[in-house]
């Protein structure tokens, strides 16, 4: 199914319409609503609507090379609002969690949170701090070392640098104290992408709190 959120074309997909309590499920960076479609039967009894964010999947692009986060949050929070969806909770994966921490910061109808491996605590980069130190060196470093010090997100992402630029340099950690939503967050404890010690962060931030490490 389609439909336009802030100009732009939306993809989603509803199962188990018939019934009240709705979990709205955000998709990481670079993946699509078809993560989750393996998991729907063990969610019989709820309602479920899986979106593709912009940018991938079946939803369109933004033309604007500015978009970010708050963007995807606006999005999604109106894209709820569109399916008159009036008590539901979330559940996200990676950046899609950075987007349902400042939805639930600011909207009263979510109700529960259920972050798996979230992105959004920016922490010190030691390449980042390399080359800032280094930068002269880093002028002439041959382009395939500069690459391989990249993120594969970064290096996957096409013309869609710019946007994925904007997406991660936004820290989130303001909005944490005003989760009031019961939240659990779910880490994996060899993620090399989303460091575990941010989950402390999150711990110590949002107020109702439970974790699980897999």
């Amino acid at each position: 199914m389609k439909i336009v959120v802030n100009d732009l074309i939306i993809n989603y997909q509803i199962f188990n319409d018939g019934n009240k309590e709705t979990l709205v499920f955000l998709h990481g960076w670079g993946r699509s609503l078809k993560d989750f479609l393996p998991f729907i039967k063990d969610f019989r009894k709820y309602k479920i609507v899986l979106m593709d964010l912009p940018c991938f999947g079946d939803s369109q692009t933004p033309n604007s090379n500015s978009f970010g986060i708050k963007d995807y949050a606006t999005i999604v929070y109106n894209f709820i609002e569109k399916l008159e969806i009036n008590k539901y909770a979330l559940i996200e994966h990676s950046i899609g969690g950075k987007t349902a921490c400042i939805v639930a910061a600011n909207d009263k109808k979510c109700k529960q949170l259920i972050l798996i491996c979230p992105s959004g605590i920016t922490l010190p980069n030691v390449k980042k701090i390399l080359f800032t130190v280094f930068k002269p060196i880093k002028i002439i470093l041959p382009n395939i070392i500069k690459v391989k010090l990249r993120s594969d997100d970064y290096k996957n992402a096409g013309e869609l640098k710019n946007i994925f630029l904007n997406v991660i340099k936004k820290d989130i950690k303001e909005y944490l104290p005003r989760i009031e939503q019961e939240t659990l967050i779910i880490w994996g404890e060899k993620d090399d992408q989303v460091p575990l010690k941010t989950s402390k962060i999150f711990k110590n931030n949002i107020g109702v709190l439970q974790e699980s490490f897999v």
